[in-house]
């Protein structure tokens, strides 16, 4: 691999970063909102929404889902990141917990990592999964590593 190709690599790389911190604030906002929604309703309201699903409690699944996921991704390519050897470090938002990434099976790689999240998840998030998945397989099985 080349010099100005390792560049554009850590250039895409931060840049990939960045967007799923993006997208990791977002989803932190919108469960912030539908938590403060849910929290104005009668309380028996608010307990029946939370086991029956719907309301406020209802609609913040799917972006909690989204929410953990994006964090996984993003401590997955930040990891990469680090793994590439780059000298100029990203920078850290300012944030109240360092997320850990979930624990996982002693020795899983990420293609059966993969592979256990979508038996285990609705269908509807499978290629959702994939989509996540797929570069961080790839760095996993490329040669140089």
């Amino acid at each position: 691999m080349s010099v100005d190709q390792a560049k554009q690599d850590r250039a895409g790389l931060r840049g990939e970063i960045e967007r799923v911190r993006g997208e990791v604030v977002v989803l932190q906002s919108q469960l912030a909102g539908l938590a403060r929604e849910n929290s104005r309703g009668p309380k028996l309201l608010q307990t029946l929404s939370g086991h029956l699903g719907f309301g406020a409690a209802g609609r913040s699944e799917w972006p909690r889902f989204k929410l953990k996921l994006k964090q996984r991704e993003l401590v997955l390519l930040e990891a990469h990141y680090e793994r590439l050897g780059v000298s100029d470090r990203l920078p850290r938002p300012a944030t109240k917990r360092q997320i850990v990434p979930p624990a996982g099976r002693a020795g899983e790689t990420a293609r059966q990592k993969m592979g256990r999240l979508i038996e285990e998840s609705p269908g509807a998030l499978v290629p959702y999964i994939r989509r996540i998945y797929r570069p961080i397989i790839e760095a996993e099985e490329s040669p140089e590593r």
